[in-house]
């Protein structure tokens, strides 16, 4: 398992060593008045979310090409932040424009109000997110995912990993689940309103309430 894991990282998490470029940067920042919910489509590299200060929904995105090459470049330039509010729900989409080369990366960052629900569909690649205080629901392919809440704004959580190691802990306790390969851990004594779910394909998952 261990090697699995090492060989995950090697092949989807950016290092120091890959010394990637920034070729352009994609930018959106909103009010989120009449919004109740974020859902991202981010497909590969990493992502932060964090809450905001002032109300606002900031969505910053470094396209990052792993060489100098014409083709990343191109491909670079063919993405684009696709964004629509419909029934209250702000959709941030990344549209790939052309095929997806294993050179080109995404480091995105996401403020947004603590108290809107947020919905994560997230290909490839690392996510750290903390603070929200509302529904959080993240799917990730293959990867890394860390999750950082208060313990008084969660009712449930559900992590699940498909093969990997999921970890759920509450109040520096570690709470125990089930499988082999895969692994799912749920609570569920919470006097919060949050309800968390994280699954993983592939990869390592973590929920720290604290």
């Amino acid at each position: 398992m261990r090697f699995l894991m090492i060989v995950i990282a090697a092949l989807v998490l950016p290092t120091a060593a890959l010394a990637d470029r920034t070729v352009r940067t994609l930018h959106d920042d909103r009010s989120a008045s009449g919004i109740d919910r974020v859902k991202v489509n981010f497909p590969v590299g990493g992502l932060t979310i964090e809450p905001s200060t002032d109300g606002r929904i900031h969505y910053d995105v470094a396209v990052r090409c792993k060489d100098d090459s014409r083709r990343c470049d191109d491909q670079a330039e063919d993405v684009a932040l696709k964004i629509s509010n419909v029934g209250g729900t702000l959709k941030l989409d990344i549209d790939q424009g052309s095929d997806w080369t294993h050179k080109l990366k995404l480091r995105g960052v996401l403020r947004m109000p603590a108290d809107l629900a947020l919905r994560l569909e997230m290909g490839v690649g690392e996510l750290n997110l903390a603070g929200l205080r509302d529904d959080v629901d993240v799917n990730l392919g293959v990867g890394e995912a860390h999750l950082r809440l208060r313990e008084d704004d969660v009712r449930t959580v559900r992590v699940a990993s498909g093969v990997g190691e999921a970890n759920l802990l509450v109040g520096r306790r570690h709470v125990e689940g089930s499988g082999f390969i895969g692994h799912t851990v749920s609570w569920g004594d919470g006097s919060g309103r949050a309800r968390v779910a994280l699954d993983l394909g592939v990869g390592e998952s973590e929920v720290v309430l604290d």
